[in-house]
Order: structure tokens, then sequence, then C-alpha cells
């Protein structure tokens, strides 16, 4: 598994502050704020809070100390907050308001201190390096475990694979509120079925597909796939967006398809005459057939030291790792209590856009998704014709009250000019209705 960044600042905190300090004897940390000085990680300011107070650990975690604020340090009680205090500088030289003892150490019945030049550690770095490790090795596993799956099918195949064009597949699921144009690399990944692939080979006038499970331990023949499951799927749908609008676009929907979804999403040996709803989606670019010059003239596949083998087995495990990189990245950088309260910060803005009409849609218009912004688009029109009707019918019954002549033809339209007041406030009440 890999390390987990609060795992990796508890480390680093050990080594120079030791077992005890920040971690057993209570204290913590304590950053004096107020109205006009930045917040800790953009929370709002708060009247009669006058101290962010966290642990050492996350602080540290956080990367709070990159913004060389000064920390107070609290008694043992967590809360009380003491004169002693903590920063880094621009060098991340520990800067304290005097010489701090260090753990466990002392010569000649004196105690040491910490050096004047140590450093904070960079912690989010240290976590990016040691990730990075884990993932390239794990990677590098993956590989190999698929080249070792290709190498036991039998020679014929495994020249196919070697010299012919080779396409690579992957069962996913289908998308939602996407159209089929707008689909792209980072929507359909994490729709994929992780643990099983489908290769294409072809080669000497012959295509064949083989079904590669490398967590089960299974590669098989499955002979030519139907072409139609390759390609079907493509259907045109009617979607009704904001305010009762509605478009005719083109989508892209599940096949009945002869796979074992359940082995390709978790690796488990496939059921036999298993079926599925899924979509064949290609995986990266096809691979082209071999030159002349690379053609063995024995007709002996060398798979394991065979380039095109290598190609195969390095496209599968860097774009489609058994597991999400991103998903094992979360999990181990974890989340610290500065970082969750900014979280929820940023929910609650969220929410608030979502209930203010206008706000939502321009949003969408700002993003760089094409999809958010054509519902962007469509929102904002809708927006501003459900706030603009009420008011033109206003206008327009107004006008004609006041226009007509004489006092007499006046004072006899007054009720009806009363109740049109009272329909424009009920309309705009109604349109601004966050929750309709």
């Amino acid at each position: 598994a890999p390390v987990q960044r609060l795992n990796i600042a508890q480390r680093e905190m050990e080594k120079i502050f030791g077992k005890v300090a920040f971690l057993a004897d209570g204290r913590k940390l304590a950053r004096r704020i107020g109205r006009h000085l930045p917040r800790v990680l953009d929370a709002p300011y708060l009247e009669g809070k006058d101290y962010d107070v966290y642990s050492f650990l996350d602080v540290l975690a956080s990367g709070l100390f990159d913004r060389h604020d000064t920390w107070f340090i609290t008694e043992g009680d967590g809360v009380t907050v003491g004169k002693q205090w903590i920063r880094i500088d621009e060098q991340r030289t520990i800067k304290t308001e005097a010489a701090w003892p260090a753990p466990g150490k002392s010569f000649a019945g004196r105690p040491l201190v910490i050096s004047p030049r140590a450093r904070m550690p960079d912690v989010k770095a240290l976590f990016e390096t040691e990730f990075a490790d884990y993932l390239q090795r794990t990677t590098g596993a993956y590989q190999t475990l698929i080249t070792s799956l290709i190498a036991s099918l039998p020679n014929a195949d495994r020249l196919a694979l070697q010299l012919g064009e080779v396409r690579i597949y992957s069962l996913r699921k289908q998308t939602s509120g996407v159209e089929v144009q707008h689909e792209t690399a980072e929507k359909i990944l994490p729709l994929r079925a992780r643990y099983g692939l489908i290769l294409e080979a072809d080669y000497a006038s012959r295509i064949t597909h083989y079904e590669l499970l490398p967590k089960a331990g299974v590669i098989r023949c499955l002979g030519q796939l139907t072409p139609e499951w390759l390609t079907d799927g493509l259907t045109t749908e009617r979607w009704s967006l904001r305010k009762s609008l509605n478009v005719s676009v083109e989508v892209r929907r599940h096949t009945d398809l002869p796979f074992d979804w359940q082995a390709h999403a978790t690796g488990t040996v496939p059921t036999p005459n298993a079926r599925c709803q899924a979509i064949i989606e290609p995986l990266g670019a096809t691979l082209a057939a071999a030159t002349a010059t690379e053609i063995n003239p024995l007709r002996v596949a060398q798979t394991l030291t065979s380039p095109r083998i290598v190609d195969i087995s390095h496209a599968i495990a860097s774009q489609l790792l058994f597991i999400d990189p991103k998903t094992l990245r979360d999990a181990a950088y974890g989340q610290t209590e500065p970082e969750r309260k900014a979280d929820w910060y940023k929910k609650a803005i969220e929410l608030a856009k979502s209930l203010v009409p206008f706000w939502g849609s321009l949003d969408d218009l700002a993003s760089n998704d094409k999809t958010r912004w054509i519902q962007g688009a469509f929102g904002l029109f809708a927006d501003t014709l459900s706030f603009v009707l009420p008011v033109g019918k206003y206008a327009s019954g107004s006008v004609r009250l006041i226009t007509r002549t004489g006092q007499q033809a006046l004072r006899a339209p007054l009720p009806s000019f009363k109740l049109l007041t009272m329909e424009l406030m009920i309309s705009l009440a109604d349109n601004f209705n966050p929750l309709d």
C-alpha cells in the first residue's frame, strides 16, 4: 500500500521533535486571525474567534507553514494560547522564540537544542515523490504480469500480437447527460472496467480477438467478434433541459455483449455463457503492424523480448491500471481538519449557487466543459425568459392603462392595474423560487 500523507508528516515530526512533543503532550498550534488578515484555507472570518487552532500534524501535512505565519503554541489542554511561537522562513528554516530542546538528547547533563539550521520538511512534496515511486513499481509489476500471460498463448497467437496490427479495448458503461460528440477520455475513464481487456490482432488477413483478465490469470482466444459489437450503440434521444426546453442529441448506449461484466470489473474468473449490457471502448492508439525488417524469418514469437509485446503491456498498465491512480492517491493523501473545514465551506458556496437564478448558468458558461457551456447557455436563456416575461407582461399592461385618455378612463382601470401589479409580484416570486 502507498504511504499515507499523515504518516509521512508524523514520521518527519518525530525526526525533529521526538515522539512526545505535539503528539502525546496535548499541545497544538494557534494562528492569530483577524478581519483584515488572510484566512487559513480561505474560510470565513468569525466574529469573536481570534485564533485558528489545529494540531501540529494537521498544520504540517496541510502545508500551512508555507504561508510563513507565526503559530503560537498552546498549553497541554490544546486551548490556552501561550507565548511560545514557531514559524519558518523562505528557506524553510525553523524559527522559534527561543532555543528548542532536542528530543531525548543531552551532553554533560545539559540538554541539547535543535540546530538553528534545522528545516521544516515539505510533507506534500515528500508524499508526491513517494507516491509516484509506489505507482511506478505497481505499474511495472502489472506490466510484467500482462507480458507473462501473453507469453502463455500458442505460438500462432503470439505471432499475431507481435507482428500484426493491434487494437486494445475495454468494457465500459454508458455516460449520463453527455452527447457522443462530447465524450472525452476523461469522462469515459471512470466508466471503464479496469480488470479486463480485449485485444484485437489483424495479421495475415485474419482478425482475431483475445480476452485478457490479468488478476484472474486468464487470457483466451475468442476468434473474431461480431464487428457491430465494436461500433453499435449510437442512438438519438430527446433531452429536457432547464425550463422545459427540449433538444435532440446523439448518444451512445449499451449493447448486449457476450462478456462477464463482473469479471472485467472485479478481476474474477468469467462465468461461462455470461452476457452483459456494456460498450466496447478503444483504449489508446492502434499499434501498427511490424515492418518487413522486423519480421522473424523463422516465424517464432519472441514474446518476453518483443518490443511490440512490451508496448501492449505498457499501454494497458499505464492507461488502465487495475486500480484508479487518482482514487488511490486521494485515499493516501487523506484530509486534515483545516482541509475538511475548507471543503465544507466550498460545498456551502456551491449549494448557494444552485439556489440562486443565473449564478449556476454563468458558472457553466465560464467553464471549459463543452457540455456545461451548452447547458449554461440554455439555462441562462431560460432564466432570462422566466424573469423578463412577467415584467414584460406587466409593462405592457401598465402602458395600456396609463395611455388611456381622460380622467374617467384612468380611474376605471385602477382595480385592473392593482391586479396586474399583484400578478407581477406572484410571477417573479414563482420564478425566483429556488425549489421550483
